[in-house]
Parts: structure tokens; sequence; C-alpha cells
């Protein structure tokens, strides 16, 4: 199901999947929101944020590097060598 908001915004429910995909032609910017309470946030840079149920965060740069912190604070950087930082 598709729905476009007064403002633009851009709206797709996908029954199946029970995912809701938000775009915003503005920014760029697009939001995944995943039945499991996981929301993805991807960026017209190629960056995203994705959020998880537990409360965990990870933040994938375009060049594929990325910060992972977890709700106890442990934070994990990750290169795109994958040698770590």
């Amino acid at each position: 199901v598709k729905t476009t908001e007064v403002s633009g915004r851009i709206v797709y429910y996908y029954a199946e999947a029970k995912t809701t995909h938000e775009t915003d032609p503005k920014t760029g910017t697009d939001i995944f929101h995943f039945p499991n309470g996981q929301t993805e946030t991807h960026h017209s840079d190629g960056s995203k944020v994705i959020r998880f149920p537990d409360g965990t965060t990870k933040i994938v740069h375009a060049d594929g590097s990325s910060k992972t912190t977890f709700p106890d604070g442990a934070v994990v950087l990750s290169d795109t060598d994958r040698g770590g930082r």
C-alpha cells in the first residue's frame, strides 16, 4: 500500500513483511520500521543508522566503516578492511 502525505513524504506498507518504508524526497532519507522493533534510517549520502529493539545502535558510514554502541555502553568500531580501528 502506498500513501503520499501533503508534505510530500511517501509511505509504503508491505503487508506480507509487516514493514513500513517512509521516504522523504526532499531529503532523500528512507526510514524502515520492522515488526521486531528494528528501525533503519538510510541517508542520501549512503550512511545508515540501525536501531535494534534491545537498545543497540549501529551507524554504518558511506565508506563501510561502522560504530556499534550496545546498551551497556560498550562500543565496537570497524573499518572497511575489517581490521578494526
